[in-house]
């Protein structure tokens, strides 16, 4: 890839000017703001830039920083997305775009949000389609009503997804956020549990509905806990700690979980750690919006949230990342 320029084009004097950054590969149109000053700037020391690799995205940093570094980020990224097969500047031969983990419904006491997802899925479009018929059928048999109880949710959701099973060649399982620990209880409608209550009562979820995923199902200073019950379930569950300043030290040390939710900040900060977090045996799940897609394909990260405020435009970002791949493997088969 060539970078070739920024392009500044005033529009109608009632509508933004449009900024594009235009590559030989591709081009695609920026949603920050940029002044014209900049723009000549980034046009001085980006045009003619040679990218081959995650590592030359990474070098442009340093000048990117000297214009504005709450820049820098935003225009890697564009860098890398201009392009179809952006993915490929991190990783030529990734085969597979992160699955979805899609969230179903929210609320605030109790059990925070409830997921759908697959570890053994292969077409991403059919796996999509699966949990929307999946979301289809819960708001049908909820009807308009409001449920509370966290165990007639789940087991709302084990119906639906055992009304499409036998269409599937899949598995469809359930996941939880859980993150309701507060004043030494573990909160729901109706009840409080006590530390060892919680983890009675995990357990007849994960027997009961085969629960797969559970994200924060303890205090975060719970370590013992934490690490007795991910060495227990550790072959059977994804169990992770959703830290809010994404500092995952402790719990990659002490082997308190075994699945990372990953919030995405910036590139060179994204490929040192998730190569730690891989170096650890974790899994991962990436939080994020569609601009990281094509970087999540290319670390091949198995998963990534869904939710209403990012589905459309991960999913088209992800349409768009598979049928590169896809068209890139036909291409290679043919040679």
């Amino acid at each position: 890839m060539i970078i070739q320029e920024i392009k500044y084009n005033s529009r109608f004097f009632f509508k933004k000017p449009e900024i594009i950054l235009v590559t030989d590969q591709g081009k695609i149109k920026l949603d920050f703001e940029i002044n014209k000053e900049q723009i000549k700037e980034l046009n001085r020391i980006l045009a003619g830039t040679k990218i081959n690799s995650l590592q030359d995205v990474e070098k442009t940093k340093k000048d990117l920083d000297s214009i504005n570094k709450e820049l820098t980020d935003n225009i890697q990224l564009a860098i890398i997305n201009s392009s179809k097969q952006g993915w490929m500047i991190v990783n030529k031969t990734t085969k597979q775009v992160p699955r979805p983990v899609y969230s179903l419904l929210k609320k605030d006491t109790g059990i925070k949000d409830f997921f759908v997802m697959s570890l053994n899925s292969k077409n991403f479009d059919a796996t999509l389609q699966a949990f929307r018929d999946v979301q289809s059928k819960i708001n049908k048999k909820l009807n308009g009503e409001t449920l509370k109880d966290d165990e007639k949710i789940i087991s709302l959701i084990k119906e639906a997804i055992d009304e499409i099973y036998q269409d599937l060649d899949f598995e469809i399982r359930i996941g939880a956020v859980f993150n309701n620990y507060s004043n030494g209880k573990y909160i729901y409608s109706g009840k409080q549990l006590t530390e060892e209550e919680q983890i009675n009562y995990l357990q007849n979820l994960i027997d009961t509905y085969d629960l797969l995923y559970l994200e924060t199902p303890f205090y975060e200073n719970s370590t013992e806990t934490y690490k007795k019950f991910t060495e227990e379930h550790k072959n059977i569950c994804l169990i992770s700690i959703n830290s809010r300043i994404n500092d995952y030290t402790k719990a990659l040390n002490e082997e308190l979980c075994n699945t990372i939710v990953y919030k995405y900040t910036n590139i060179k900060d994204f490929r040192v750690n998730i190569q730690n977090i891989k170096d650890y045996g974790m899994n991962i799940i990436l939080e994020g919006n569609s601009k990281i897609v094509n970087l999540a394909s290319g670390f091949m990260i198995p998963l990534i949230k869904i939710n209403e405020k990012n589905s459309s435009e991960i999913i088209k970002q992800i349409t768009q990342t598979t049928l590169s791949i896809q068209e890139y493997a036909t291409k290679e088969q043919n040679v």
